[in-house]
């Protein structure tokens, strides 16, 4: 339990390291990059602490990588779209309420 917290706490400052400077700029860039570096952190992290071994470390960061690469068409079709459908709610409901 310890090492699982640990990975998931450290994994996810350096995602958020990673994602917070790149996210203005590139939406998908930066997804892609904070996982990677978030993954291999988790991995790291987890295995050490738990096993006091990487030894199966390299099966670690594939698995979560294909994750990643599976995921990253659909973040990039579905976020102009929530983007746009975000905006569009906002327009309407502002006009509704004349503000």
């Amino acid at each position: 339990m310890i090492a699982s917290t640990a990975a998931f706490l450290l994994s996810e400052f350096a995602d958020f390291a990673v994602y917070t400077p790149l996210a203005r700029r590139r939406l998908v860039l930066a997804v892609v990059a904070s996982s990677t570096v978030g993954l291999v952190v988790d991995s790291l992290v987890f295995l050490w602490l738990a096993f006091g071994s990487l030894q199966f470390l390299e099966g670690q960061i594939i698995g979560k990588l294909w994750m990643v690469l599976i995921a990253t068409p659909l973040i990039a079709y579905w976020t102009p779209l929530g983007v746009c459908a975000s905006l569009a709610v906002s327009i309407i409901c502002s006009k509704a309420l004349d503000i």
